[in-house]
């Protein structure tokens, strides 16, 4: 399968004053053509991040002091921002994790699709657009009137359903989805989520789907990825992830898991996630890990291939 996105040792900090947070610490992450890549994580761990440094969104006080992000053979590193906007929306469009603040409260849905389109296709007429718009809301299972609509007037989840019509209007290559369920209530994220289903069997998608539930994460990805404290420390098909988890971060992510029908005891992870203003040294989730040996306090494990995973852990040699 072709690869579509890669990133390579890709660091990013947050300056604070006069100290500076380190939120990515040196990823490494591919995707490939029609897949979608779960990337999970703690709140804190750097997903929204990364996901984020991809589009080239990051916030005023975040910068990307190395590495590259690899989108079909050019380094989005290198563009400038007039570039980027070519890019946005047209080949990687994202979806935030709140619409609500993604949408502009004083625009009408179809002023959003028509700021949209035209962005990118200048001599596109006004009757066109709505028609793309129509056949968009369908697909997503909102009502062609909801074009006339501001987003207050509007639920939750068909406000969700919008932001996604509005990732899939152009067709891009690549989709970051950034805990696109989590502002949802349990009904409406499972409708949500068959809908991705429905997309990733008819469109053929390549997604980055962003977060911190396990459970949700075995619905749709092909493969995952878990990060802890800025760092990737495990990636494997999610098939294999959820049978045989290699890195203890995993294993616990995977213990604090409820299962239908099945009676087991939830385990929670001990301790919190650690300060990225000052990570501990070595293995940053050593102070919370079960297995940990002297060399986990002093030495950083690096990401290696460890049968059909890659694992950043002391536990393999």
């Amino acid at each position: 399968m072709k690869t579509l996105l890669e990133i390579k040792d890709l660091k990013v900090i947050y300056e604070m004053g006069d100290k500076a947070v380190e939120a990515v610490s040196g990823a490494n992450l591919n995707v490939r053509k029609g897949e979608v890549l779960g990337l999970v994580g703690e709140s804190g761990s750097g997903k929204t991040t990364l996901g984020l440094s991809v589009i080239r969104l990051l916030p005023y006080n975040a910068k990307i002091i190395s590495g590259e992000i690899v989108f079909e053979g050019e380094d989005l590193l290198k563009y400038d921002e007039k570039d980027m906007k070519k890019i946005r929306g047209r080949r990687i469009a994202m979806i935030f994790q709140d619409p609500f603040s993604s949408l502009n409260p004083v625009s009408r849905i179809k002023d959003h699709f028509i700021e949209l389109f035209r962005s990118h296709y200048k001599n596109i007429s006004y009757e066109e657009i709505i028609k793309r718009s129509r056949e968009l809301l369908k697909l997503v299972e909102v009502p062609s009137d909801k074009l006339d609509s501001y987003p207050h007037q509007l639920s939750g989840g068909q406000r969700q359903r919008i932001a996604i019509a509005l990732a899939i209007a152009l067709e891009p290559d690549l989709i970051i989805a950034d805990e696109p369920t989590s502002s949802l209530d349990v009904l409406v994220e499972a409708q949500v989520m068959e809908l991705f289903r429905e997309l990733k069997r008819s469109r053929d998608i390549s997604m980055i789907f962003i977060t911190h539930n396990m459970a949700l994460v075995s619905e749709i990805a092909d493969r995952i990825a878990v990060m802890y404290a800025g760092k990737i420390v495990e990636i494997a098909d999610a098939e294999e992830i959820f049978i045989n988890p290699m890195h203890p971060y995993t294993q616990a992510l995977m213990a604090s898991v409820p299962e239908v029908g099945v009676y087991k005891k939830l385990r929670a992870i001990p301790g919190e996630p650690p300060s990225l203003m000052n990570p501990p040294r070595g293995c940053r989730f050593h102070p919370r890990c079960s297995y940990v040996m002297d060399i986990c306090r002093s030495i950083e494990p690096t990401l290696k291939k460890v049968g059909d995973h890659y694992v950043a852990c002391h536990l393999y040699k």
